[in-house]
């Protein structure tokens, strides 16, 4: 990571850090207890990882006057989970991704967004070493795994709208099936053609040998 890079990510968590959500209030200054999820299974975003490291959130709260503060970083193998601990208050604070963040603004419990600290993912279609898949038509009446609901399945779709012109993938016979943990993007699955994965799983299972990027 460059000098640059660091520094930003230092001055982001700074700004997030005095953002309404943190300001000193009596409910703060009464409170055991902040959660934090931490992004998708053991892949939290940058930003998250240095306010985790560096306790950024504690230090912020303890020079606003809200007292101590407990932060408890949770880790969540399904995107979904971590919207449902949002909705149900078990989270104060979360990194969702673009699309079930809008999918959950239209909802009867809508997150509340306070800033935009990623981008520049990655979203690869792989395929096991030999597949005979070397590029979208050879996906046609095929298996692809990836995050169901996701910004993950967003590029899936309009990537096959794009080459294909469907709005469906069942229009072209293709099956998306629905991970269980992140961990299942990163390596072969039996009945499974294709993942559209993201970095840095992606990259892992490619150095592995697991997979390769089509």
């Amino acid at each position: 990571m460059t000098h640059i890079h660091r520094r930003n990510l230092i001055g982001g968590a700074a700004l997030i850090a005095t953002l309404p959500m943190f300001r000193a209030s009596p409910a703060l200054a009464q409170a055991a207890r902040l959660s934090f999820g931490v992004g998708l299974a053991q892949e939290p975003g940058a930003l998250v990882m240095k306010m985790q490291q560096d306790k950024l959130i504690e230090q912020a709260m303890k020079e606003l006057g809200a007292g101590a503060m407990e932060t408890e970083y949770l880790s969540f193998p399904v995107l979904l989970r971590m919207l449902q601990g949002i909705a149900a208050g078990q989270l104060q604070f979360g990194t969702l991704g673009s699309t079930p963040c809008i999918r959950s603004l239209s909802g009867p419990d809508p997150v509340v967004p306070i800033a935009i600290v990623g981008g520049g993912n990655l979203f690869p279609l792989q395929v096991p070493p030999n597949s005979p898949i070397h590029n979208l038509d050879d996906l046609k009446g095929k298996n692809v795994l990836t995050i169901v609901g996701s910004d993950l399945h967003l590029v899936l779709v309009r990537m096959l709208k794009a080459h294909m012109g469907v709005d469906d993938p069942k229009d072209v016979g293709i099956t998306v099936r629905n991970i269980n943990a992140l961990t299942e993007l990163g390596r072969a699955q039996p009945g499974i053609d294709a993942c559209l994965s993201l970095s840095p799983t992606s990259v892992m299972a490619e150095k592995a040998g697991d997979l390769v990027t089509v």
